[in-house]
């Protein structure tokens, strides 16, 4: 248990409020500006702003020597409509906390609370609240800023909320832990005729009909591993209208897999296919690539400080068979410093991320903090 008491009815009221006030990816600073303040009343040593865009780091230094310990958090909010009405719904239309970050900025919120009031023994903690992880953008821009790179971790670590997995229960595994993805947005564009005369047109109907069906077929194309998918998440032809024949379709798709180099055989298969089928329709195909995560990997040894931590604080553990299916940017940093990203389960009857009826458990902040807590001991007293 804690050492030091905190105030967690204030720190549930806290993560509430963050949830009322959302921020999409690439302009959080509203969200930064409250944390910002937030920290500044636990009296870090460093306090550093504008880190990787809006990023926020707060820095706990013993002065003495001791491994530094990074705690990354996510600021970003994202573009769906919440159908809770509780007293904290979200009060920007159209953007709602569905993914829990505002559950972990307040558990960092609540590890610096308990820094300002019990003395690391050794070494620094530094809480990175990084803006942009939904878009895959907000770490790799974070792993560019020298103030950050000038910390030098020794160690960093996050957690994930799960739903639907037992309350409390925490989930590792060592080696590939999140699938790697991007997204591709195809424009097809022809010309359009009226809808008297179709015989004018160079639609992009047929085209559209084919890659919705041959583009999810990639999947199957590939090496066999844990998870290979592609999967359609837009689709759209011309403008609602009786009077025009289109001439012009979009198309997305978001390719994944556990392997990286399965990415770039997506990416030139996909390519070769849009060409192909863009060629025969007579169209031009005008193909953008977004929200990009390279494969997530965790150290052994960080998952085993993470099973320490949470067997120490009582809670269930579970090493992971296969893969994470979702994305993370927290890989960037995984690729330069020792860590782990652990799932928290947020219980069984939690609705699911990006469900429109999720909500964060506030009973959660305390065994997130709980697990940090132990999480930084145990790191210090092995590493010191």
């Amino acid at each position: 248990m804690l050492s030091t008491e905190i105030d967690f009815e204030s720190l549930i009221q806290f993560r509430h409020f963050l949830h009322a006030h959302p921020s999409l990816s690439n302009d959080e600073q509203a969200t930064a500006n409250i944390i910002t303040e937030k920290l500044r009343t636990y009296a870090p040593d460093i306090l550093i702003e504008n880190l990787g865009g809006c990023g926020v780091v707060a820095v706990f230094d013993s002065q003495r020597p001791g491994p530094v310990i990074a705690l990354r958090c996510e600021l970003d909010a994202l573009p769906i409509i919440e159908e809770n009405t509780f007293e904290y719904q979200s009060k920007q239309v159209g953007i709602s906390h569905k993914c829990g970050h505002d559950g972990h900025m307040a558990i960092l919120c609540g590890v610096a609370e308990l820094l300002s009031k019990e003395k690391l023994s050794a070494g620094k903690v530094v809480l990175l609240f990084q803006p942009a992880e939904e878009t895959g953008e907000g770490a790799r821009r974070i792993m560019h800023d020298k103030r950050f790179l000038e910390l030098r971790p020794d160690w960093i670590f996050a957690v994930h909320n799960y739903p639907q997995i037992p309350f409390g229960q925490v989930m590792v595994r060592s080696g590939t832990t999140t699938c790697g993805s991007f997204g591709l947005s195809v424009k097809l564009t022809g010309a359009s005729s009226h809808a008297a005369y179709p015989d004018e047109a160079v639609s992009p109907q047929e085209a559209l009909c084919e890659l919705l069906s041959r583009l999810p077929l990639l999947a199957q194309t590939v090496p066999v591993s844990a998870v290979n998918l592609v999967s359609i998440t837009h689709a759209s032809l011309g403008v609602p209208s009786f009077g025009i024949v289109p001439g012009d379709a979009v198309i997305q798709a978001v390719f994944r897999s556990d392997v990286q180099e399965t990415l770039d055989t997506f990416r030139r298969a996909a390519s070769v296919l849009i060409k192909e089928v863009s060629h025969r329709f007579q169209l031009h195909a005008h193909v953008t690539e977004h929200d990009y995560f390279p494969v997530g990997t965790s150290m052994a040894e960080a998952c085993e400080l993470f099973l320490d931590a949470a067997k120490a604080e009582g809670l269930s553990t579970v090493r992971m068979p296969t893969p994470f299916r979702w994305s993370e940017d927290f890989s960037y940093y995984t690729k330069s410093f020792p860590g782990a990203l652990a799932a928290l389960g947020a219980g069984e009857i939690c609705s699911p991320l990006h469900s429109p009826s999720y909500d964060f458990p506030d009973e959660l902040l305390e065994v997130g903090v709980r697990l940090f807590d132990r999480l930084i001991k145990e790191t210090i007293d092995r590493f010191r």
